[in-house]
């Protein structure tokens, strides 16, 4: 048993174990390439009609409490041209959007649509569970990637020619014409996986970091700084700030303060993100993203002060320790969206690559499986003969 064969066989072997779960992680990663996009263009065609002066925040709340006292909102969320609604947020999914010169409801945007995508984060996480089953559901998922990332380690050791020369190196380099069966599947298999095995890698690298806390501490250790210890919040949509003792309409007292001293200090954004204050703490820390979404490098941090407006402290991203730069990077290359759009739309191919590896995988597998009970079934067949003809 030879090196080459022992990769050969851990490489198959994992591939066929984690295959579902990888298929399944990689087409939802692939529908959820462009979601932040796509959401923000079904709900552009609710505007605002920019007449007279801006409403004071709390008289929004009041609005929104009026139309739907069941929606507890706990951030409110700016854009920067005039007929932009103010959008109040409730957890990950529900959100109404307030014209913020008349206060009149907007509406809540495309539900289903977010509502979609909701579902395929919760398959792409904890394969469908919810409740206390996506613990088991996040172990998996997990135990998944760290297999995938071995197998395109390995994949990479294995396609790795033992001579360079043009004729060996021309069925696995790029995709052949007129192939069908095992040699398709074998071509399209190495062709894929030689071309997005760099992305991948950075894809799934940096899901383990996300899943695994001894992961996330390696990118702090790797930099010489002490892991920073992370707390994981139990996120209740629509939670209110009441629920931590702040009165409905404190909880919203000086933040028309706060968003004119953000304004005042931030230049160039593309979004404005309050928190809804869950204490009496005089100061709101609010954020300020110039990019996308998902561009930590873009994102700055203000503290504005809930009395005066004043900028208390102003967080850049270069402001952070490097292992905390990293860790943040990481996080937002697992979707791509650390590189804008362009890439985005990287990772959504290699992620689609992914599945075809998977598809091509298992194709390859079954037939050495076929092939292997074929040869099975002569050996036992040709052993009686055999012994007939010694005996004679």
């Amino acid at each position: 048993m030879t090196v080459r064969k022992i990769f050969f066989w851990l490489h198959l072997t994992l591939g066929v174990g984690c295959a579902a779960i990888v298929f399944i992680m990689s087409i939802t990663g692939v529908v959820l390439t462009f979601e932040k996009q796509m959401v923000e263009w079904a709900d552009s065609g609710l505007r605002a009609e920019p007449t007279g002066t801006r409403q004071p925040l709390a008289a929004l709340e009041e609005a929104v409490g009026q139309w739907n006292p069941e929606f507890q909102p706990t951030s409110i969320v700016f854009r920067p041209y005039p007929a932009a609604p103010v959008m109040l947020r409730a957890g990950r999914v529900e959100r109404v959007y307030v014209d913020p010169y008349s206060g009149r409801i907007l509406g809540v945007g495309n539900e289903g649509l977010r509502q979609f995508f909701a579902t395929m984060v919760n398959w792409h996480r904890w394969l469908g569970a919810t409740g206390e089953n996506r613990v088991t559901g996040r172990a998996v998922t997990g135990a998944a990637n760290l297999g995938f990332l071995f197998i395109i380690l390995g994949g990479c050791y294995l396609w790795w020619p033992r001579d360079w020369t043009w004729s060996k190196l021309r069925g696995v380099v790029w995709f052949r014409s007129g192939l069908d069966g095992k040699a398709r599947d074998f071509n399209w298999h190495n062709v894929i996986g030689l071309w997005s095995a760099v992305v991948l890698v950075v894809l799934v690298g940096s899901g383990a970091v996300i899943s695994y806390r001894w992961a996330s501490n390696l990118v702090y250790l790797s930099v010489g700084e002490a892991p920073v210890s992370r707390s994981r919040p139990v996120a209740v949509a629509g939670a209110h700030p009441e629920a931590d003792g702040v009165p409905k309409f404190a909880a919203w007292s000086g933040l028309d303060r706060v968003y004119a001293g953000t304004l005042a200090a931030a230049s160039g954004w593309r979004t404005i993100s309050i928190p809804l204050p869950r204490s009496a703490e005089p100061t709101v820390t609010v954020t300020v993203d110039a990019g996308t979404g998902g561009e930590p490098q873009k994102r700055e941090r203000f503290v504005v002060s809930r009395a005066s407006g004043e900028l208390v402290e102003r967080v850049e991203f270069s402001d952070g320790t490097l292992g905390a730069r990293l860790r943040s990077i990481l996080r937002f290359a697992h979707t791509g969206e650390v590189f804008g759009l362009p890439g985005q739309a990287v990772a959504g191919l290699a992620s689609l690559g992914a599945c075809v590896l998977v598809w091509t995988g298992l194709a390859l597998s079954w037939r050495r499986f076929r092939a292997w009970r074929v040869r099975r079934r002569e050996v036992a067949y040709r052993a009686p003969v055999e012994q007939t003809d010694l005996a004679a």
